[in-house]
């Protein structure tokens, strides 16, 4: 499942969506494009890594993803090429079998683990973050091989992510 919010372009731009409901950017003119000399400036002290922060005007791409496992060799490669295919910016993995916890970096890709710390192969979730939302990140915390959060940096307010695996039916409630 992918989530999309999508407002406008950090720069003010209404995207295709909010055009076809008849939102217009209040700075364009007659032709459509935006009017430079009439655009708020930019607040001082405003550099590249603020532009990256998690607001109502940028969007952002979330997706989850039930892995089966990433304990084989190459199926780590595999996910991440894989991604390389769509524009994503957070992805919820589930089933991921690596039994560590903490934080990883693969080809400047950001990869969050919370697994078993017993050595089974079994269970675990994560998060892989794109390294422009690896700057927004301010906290990870595993809680078990079942759950874990993200909480990233807002221009507004911070966004806390939750990631749960369930047991299917099948299993017993232990």
């Amino acid at each position: 499942m992918e989530v999309i919010l999508k407002n406008t372009t950090p720069y003010g731009e209404a995207d295709e969506e909010a055009t076809a409901y008849g939102e217009t950017d209040e700075h364009a003119t007659a032709y459509g494009e935006a009017d430079d000399h009439n655009r708020p400036m930019t607040t001082p002290g405003r550099d590249a890594d603020t532009l990256q922060l998690i607001s109502t005007k940028t969007v952002l791409n979330i997706g989850t993803l039930n892995t089966q496992t990433l304990a084989k060799p190459g199926k780590m490669d595999l996910l991440l090429r894989e991604l390389n295919q769509y524009k994503w910016d957070l992805v919820g993995l589930n089933e991921t079998h690596l039994p560590r916890t903490g934080e990883e970096t693969i080809s400047g890709t950001s990869l969050l683990l919370s697994g078993r710390t017993d050595g089974t192969h079994r269970q675990g979730v994560g998060f892989i973050l794109s390294p422009t939302k690896k700057k927004t990140l301010i906290s990870f915390t595993p809680v078990s091989e079942r759950i874990a959060t993200i909480r990233l940096k807002g221009s507004v307010s911070n966004l806390t992510i939750i990631q749960v695996y369930a047991p299917d039916s099948a299993r017993s409630d232990e």
